[in-house]
């Protein structure tokens, strides 16, 4: 949010106005939305639930994890819904 203020406050001196910050912070709602949504589709319940715990103790390790996951996705190298096991591997790729 901070760089996207940044880059194009509308307000005098080049500061953010609030509606800047408005639409700011609206646009991270709907991507983090999006995230959730294509994570919910590309993930295995077992494996979501996992990933929601790895996020309550290693938030940075969770995301590393949701952005490859998701290239992955995005790139068509995931056939079907990735499994508990499936994400254990990719983890352990993020922890070496």
């Amino acid at each position: 949010i901070a760089q996207q203020l940044a880059a194009g406050g509308g307000g005098p001196n080049g500061m953010p106005t609030q509606q800047d910050v408005a639409q700011a912070q609206q646009k991270q709602v709907e991507q983090e939305q999006m995230r959730a949504d294509l994570l919910v589709r590309i993930l295995s319940p077992e494996a979501k639930e996992r990933l929601s715990r790895i996020a309550l103790v290693k938030p940075d390790k969770a995301k590393r994890l949701e952005e490859m996951v998701i290239g992955m996705a995005r790139s068509g190298r995931l056939q079907g819904k990735l499994d508990d096991g499936q994400l254990k591997r990719f983890l352990e790729q993020i922890e070496a």
